[in-house]
């Protein structure tokens, strides 16, 4: 059997830490549930000020971290890399926030 894929779409993730508890509850669903499915995050390499970009991340690819995969979009490459993942074959598509106009 294989394993479900889940598509995640935050705008913060971790090292963020700006937009406050969803950034942490997102980090707690991907790493708890990383050992029974395949599980892709997409997010933005900036803080919740977009003129903070997150030094410690690699932008535009997907890299392995803790069991499972992260893209952090600089903002020129959001809404292209956007519209080509969710063309993708997901089980599930995880939006974190209804008010996010890109991630949403």
């Amino acid at each position: 059997m294989s394993r479900k894929r889940i598509l995640v779409l935050s705008e913060w993730f971790d090292p963020a830490f700006k937009a406050g508890g969803p950034v942490r509850s997102v980090l707690g669903f991907a790493e708890s549930l990383a050992t029974e499915l395949d599980i892709w995050v997409v997010t933005t390499n900036h803080e919740l000020n977009p003129i903070e970009v997150l030094t410690k991340v690699v932008p535009d690819e997907w890299q392995k971290r803790n069991g499972y995969q992260i893209i952090y979009l600089s903002a020129t490459n959001v809404r292209a890399s956007m519209n080509s993942m969710l063309n993708e074959d997901w089980d599930t598509i995880y939006i974190n926030s209804l008010f996010s106009v890109d991630f949403a």
